[in-house]
């Protein structure tokens, strides 16, 4: 609560006058001193001190708020700083000012093309990530292709063609030889190559494993 310095005064009216009449002593700007404001009052006027300010009994001075217990939630995820009668917050790298302190920045919201090709931006408290797609991996500086067929020996059935395309792979029957896959709506590897009497090119594209 904000303390007041109190000033008063005893008013001796002449018996030429009928009534009394308050002077409104904040009307004269050198009333209060500094970092208060006047407040008229019957016979007298008070100088409560500002916002941000309290009085050791003759002067208002700054309340240092970056030194009370309340600081460690006034500036979360920044550093707190004293003003004349106030603060400021200067927040960390990936947090920007708000009312309840440094809140965190949504990098991937208001810079959706921050992350690379074949990647996703995922925001964290204060930074943010771009983990590669399906199909893809990173070399610490974007993110490129995984050659599966490379990687991993027999991803494809027997009489079958492994075949690296951009974030996936195809298995494609030889010539001479028809496929066979389970049934569904969604397109899977074959699971069997078999010879056929008349040569043709049977092939079938697939979602990398």
């Amino acid at each position: 609560a904000n303390a007041y310095i109190i000033f008063s005064f005893i008013c001796y009216c002449l018996w030429v006058y009928p009534t009394q009449l308050d002077i409104n002593e904040c009307l004269d700007s050198f009333t209060c001193p500094e970092n208060t404001m006047c407040r008229n009052t019957e016979g007298g006027y008070l100088c409560p001190c500002n916002l941000g300010f309290s009085s050791n009994g003759s002067l208002c001075e700054d309340i240092d708020e970056c030194s009370t217990p309340e600081q460690d939630w006034l500036c979360t995820n920044g550093t707190c700083v004293n003003t004349p009668g106030s603060f400021l917050c200067l927040c960390e790298e990936g947090f920007h000012s708000a009312n309840t302190g440094c809140q965190d920045v949504d990098e991937c919201a208001d810079s959706p093309a921050v992350c690379g090709p074949h990647s996703s931006c995922l925001n964290t408290i204060g930074f943010y990530e771009c983990p590669c797609d399906k199909g893809f991996e990173s070399n610490a500086t974007e993110c490129t292709d995984i050659d599966e067929c490379a990687k991993q020996e027999n991803l494809c059935p027997a009489h079958a063609e492994c075949v690296n395309t951009d974030g996936h792979f195809l298995c494609s029957c030889r010539w001479g030889t028809t496929q066979s896959r389970p049934q569904g709506p969604t397109p899977t590897l074959p699971t069997s190559c078999t010879l056929r009497d008349s040569l043709s090119w049977e092939s079938h594209t697939t979602e990398s494993m």
